[in-house]
């Protein structure tokens, strides 16, 4: 009907002053019906569809009032996407309780929620756990990849312990396996970050990944500065009770595990 309306208000129709009352009043319906959906839309959390609700009333109405409202619009969504997908990636995050098991449906809304804002707190937040949930899936590469992009973008980051112990941890078990260049990142964690909780563990790998090597005067080091510095760490006892048995190789020559 809008399109017969609008043939029938062009300059040589001879109903342009009936039809235009009529097709302004059409319009205005249609563009209330659209702002009125694009509500619902958001509400059901189907961000694309209600931006393209908003990017129709723009092509439609163009330099018109509702189009500078649909403008307005359309960056609103972006903080509503972010808190959604966090809650629901969240929600679905537990590598812990679910060891083994692929955290598929998690990583999916931290990408979707990294993707809405890329530059901001949020995005440090959604990359670290998107990589994580990677983790879990058997995709170490990307993993890796997402991590080392964490630390060039966000170099201030407060997440930046956790960064770089997850990308320790990951070079340092398989299939990578890259012991020294894990060790070398948990070192810099420990020197760098003394207060964060990551600096105790990062002591606990090092000594761990020092012993499978048979490096054991480097592991007791490790553990030593672990329960010297960090006596209330979660990892005090285990330290000590391995000092002792990385001294018993030490002195049989033996090689790991003994």
């Amino acid at each position: 009907m809008r399109g017969y309306l609008r043939e029938l208000t062009k300059p040589n129709s001879s109903l342009k002053d009936i039809a235009a009352p009529r097709l302004v009043e059409v319009d205005q319906r249609l563009i209330n019906y659209y702002f009125a959906r694009a509500k619902v839309l958001l509400r059901k959390h189907d961000f694309a569809a209600t931006r393209k609700m908003y990017r129709r009333i723009i092509a439609e109405y163009p330099s018109s009032p509702a189009a500078q409202r649909a403008e307005a619009e359309l960056p609103r969504v972006v903080p509503v996407a972010i808190k959604f997908y966090k809650v629901e990636g969240t929600k679905n995050f537990h590598p812990e309780k679910q060891f083994g098991v692929p955290q598929t449906k998690a990583r999916e809304f931290f990408e979707k929620m990294y993707k809405e804002d890329t530059k901001n707190e949020s995005a440090e937040y959604a990359l670290y756990y998107w990589a994580r949930a990677l983790g879990t899936e058997g995709k170490v590469k990307e993993e890796v990849k997402l991590l080392q992009s964490h630390l060039k973008k966000f170099p201030q980051s407060k997440m930046r312990a956790k960064v770089l112990y997850l990308l320790a941890f990951t070079y340092g078990n398989n299939p990578l396996a890259q012991h020294d260049k894990a060790i070398a990142m948990y070192q810099d964690i420990v020197s760098s970050y003394p207060k964060e909780k990551e600096a105790s563990e990062s002591l606990w790998q090092i000594a761990f990944l020092e012993g499978v090597n048979s490096r054991f005067d480097k592991a007791i080091t490790a553990c030593q500065m672990l329960i010297t510095r960090y006596p209330k760490s979660y990892r005090y006892e285990v330290a000590k009770k391995w000092e002792g048995r990385y001294r018993e190789l030490l002195r049989s020559g033996k090689k790991w595990p003994g």
